[in-house]
């Protein structure tokens, strides 16, 4: 099965944003990436992650039976990353500014 990357991914690195930009007639544009990550408190609310992220889809196609399992095992190996401060979760933003044209 196949899938089409998820809309985001037309902009998921620095030149894609850079293009993105120049296509609406912006020059000058700067990309700047940060990291704003947070911490969870459990594993569960990485499941919320997964669920409201384009995961949603692949995981859906699991069979029931095999979804739980997936489930199960998946939120077993994240709670062991947990750290006195919670659950890492990474996120990398790519900021893109330029100026108007006039």
């Amino acid at each position: 099965m196949r899938f089409l990357p998820p809309n985001w991914k037309q902009v998921a690195n620095e030149g894609a944003c850079s293009a993105l930009f120049s296509r609406a007639g912006l020059t000058n544009t700067r990309v700047e990436s940060r990291n704003v990550g947070y911490f969870l408190d459990c594993a569960e609310r990485w499941w919320d992650v997964i669920r409201n992220a384009g995961f949603r889809r692949v995981v859906s196609l699991l069979p029931e039976d095999d979804r739980e399992r997936f489930k199960r095992e998946h939120l077993k190996e994240i709670e062991e990353l947990k750290t006195k401060d919670g659950i890492w979760l990474d996120v990398g933003v790519l900021y893109t500014v330029g100026p108007k044209p006039t």
